[in-house]
């Protein structure tokens, strides 16, 4: 099982701010699960902003990638995500 939270392109910021916090509550309600605190969570987003990813992180998320390697990436991160530890 793969979770994939998007965010479409578009979207005012203030939407994707209240979205972010959103995210980050979903994702620590699934690690702290029984049932689905091994689903691995990889997050992305601007490699700048320092505050959102150690947010992500301390939510659950198991890496934080710039958003520009995701797509270059993306087998690479997969592989990393779900290893099995």
């Amino acid at each position: 099982m793969h979770l994939v939270l998007c965010i479409q392109q578009g979207e005012r910021v203030a939407e994707v701010a209240q979205q972010f916090d959103r995210i980050c509550g979903a994702v620590s309600t699934l690690k702290q699960t029984p049932e689905t605190e091994h689903v691995p969570v990889l997050g992305y987003g601007d490699p700048n902003d320092s505050a959102r990813s150690a947010a992500a992180l301390a939510a659950g998320a198991r890496l934080m990638v710039a958003e520009a390697g995701v797509y270059e990436q993306l087998p690479q991160l997969l592989d990393h995500v779900l290893r099995v530890e």
